[in-house]
């Protein structure tokens, strides 16, 4: 059997292991706390980020619109001058058979 001595000598060196091991503890949990904090502050960022990525797609969505309604309208004049033309054309054709 150990003797007294020994045994509170080995329950003091299991003590120190257990110290060395929280502070261990200790130092982890205060750099994951850093990390988390960073993690935050990076989704803010990139929340942020994503605000104004959403803010210029729908400007340039609403520009594109306007666009193809001006292109639109445009060809649809297009359309109908040659319409017209031809309509002119078949008139001043059929005119110049019949005279």
């Amino acid at each position: 059997m150990a003797s007294p001595q020994s045994r509170v000598a080995q329950v003091e060196e299991k003590l120190k292991e257990h110290d060395s091991i929280i502070a261990e503890l200790r130092a982890s949990a205060t750099e994951f706390k850093e990390f988390r904090s960073e993690v935050r502050e990076s989704f803010r960022d990139l929340r942020a980020e994503m605000r104004d990525c959403r803010s210029e797609m729908r400007d340039t969505r609403e520009q594109m619109d306007r666009r193809f309604e001006r292109m639109d309208q445009k060809i649809d004049r297009h359309f109908m001058w040659t319409v017209a033309l031809m309509a002119t054309t078949l008139v001043a054709i059929v005119g110049s058979y019949y005279r």
